[in-house]
C-alpha cells in the first residue's frame, strides 16, 4: 500500500482518520474548475424551488474510465497519474468516484430528525418530507450506512475548498456507531436500545481544502447541507482487501 494512501485511511473497519493531502486537493480542484466552466456538473437534488446539490461522477466498477474518458488529455493525466496512481487505487475495486457540490436549503437542514434509515433511531419531528425523494430530497443526510456496498467498502472525501463549521461538513457518529448483528436482527450498538435522532453525538469534519475523511462505508455517517456558502468535494470509493479492514456483517443481505 503506498503511503500516501496509508496517511490517509483509518487503521481499521471501526475507525475514521482526518488528513491532509495538498497534491490531491490541487489535482481535484483543477478537474472540478473544468467541469464546471464545460458543464458537467449537473443538477441533482432540488427542494422548495431550491437547488441544492449538483454532481458529476459515477457509481460501479467502471467509475475511473467515466472519469478519465470525460477529461481532455491534460486533465486525464491530473486524474490517472495525480489521483488513481498517485493513491494506488487502480486495482482495488473502485466502485465510486463524484465529484460534488453541495449548496444551502434550510428546507430540509433538519431532514435527519424527520426520517431514519435504521430502526434503531428514532425520529423527533414530524416528517413532512415527500415520500418520492428521488432528485428533491438527498437522502445520504439521513443517518446510514451505506448496506449495500462490499464490507471492506472505505471512502475518502476530499474537500476542494476551505470548509468551516456550518459549511456542510461531513458529519460522523462520535464515538462511533457501528452497527452489529444480535440474535438476527441489525443493531447499532445493544439489542433493544433506541436514541432519539437528536441525541446522537457527532463530529462535522471542517478543515483546509485538501481536507480527507475516510471511513468504513458501514459506520453511521451522514451528509450535511451548509448553512452558508458551498461544499466542493471529490468522493473516491474502493475496497480493501486486508482483514483488519472488513466490518462484520450486521445484515442478512450480508451473509453469503
Amino acid at each position: 500500500m503506498k503511503d500516501s494512501l496509508k496517511n490517509i485511511i483509518p487503521i481499521d473497519c471501526e475507525s475514521y482518520n482526518i488528513s491532509h493531502d495538498a497534491n490531491l486537493a490541487n489535482s481535484g480542484i483543477y478537474i472540478m474548475n473544468w467541469l464546471q466552466d464545460n458543464n458537467k456538473i449537473k443538477l441533482t437534488h432540488s427542494y422548495g424551488g431550491i437547488d441544492y446539490r449538483w454532481a458529476f461522477g459515477i457509481s460501479g466498477i467502471g467509475s475511473i474510465d467515466y472519469i478519465s474518458d470525460s477529461l481532455p488529455i491534460q486533465l486525464k493525466n491530473t486524474f490517472n497519474n495525480d489521483i488513481i496512481d498517485y493513491l494506488g487505487i487502480r486495482n482495488l475495486n473502485v466502485n465510486e468516484i463524484k465529484f460534488e457540490i453541495l449548496g444551502p436549503n434550510n428546507l430540509v437542514d433538519n431532514i435527519h430528525l424527520k426520517r431514519c434509515r435504521f430502526g434503531e433511531i428514532v425520529p423527533v419531528l414530524d416528517d413532512d418530507m415527500p415520500i418520492e425523494y428521488e432528485k428533491t430530497i438527498f437522502y445520504s443526510s439521513l443517518w446510514h450506512t451505506d448496506k449495500s456496498f462490499e464490507l471492506n467498502n472505505y471512502k475518502i472525501l476530499v474537500y476542494l475548498n476551505d470548509i468551516n463549521v456550518n459549511q456542510g461538513g461531513l458529519m460522523i457518529a462520535d464515538p462511533i456507531m457501528s452497527p452489529k448483528m444480535i440474535e438476527s436482527k441489525c443493531v447499532l450498538h445493544e439489542s433493544g436500545v433506541k436514541y432519539n435522532s437528536d441525541t446522537i453525538k457527532s463530529k462535522e469534519v471542517i478543515g483546509a481544502a485538501g481536507t480527507c475523511s475516510s471511513f468504513n462505508s458501514h459506520i453511521l455517517h451522514r451528509a450535511n447541507l451548509p448553512k452558508y456558502g458551498y461544499r466542493y468535494c471529490m468522493h473516491l470509493s474502493f475496497l480493501l482487501n486486508d482483514s483488519k479492514y472488513y466490518h462484520n456483517a450486521y445484515s442478512k443481505n450480508h451473509i453469503k
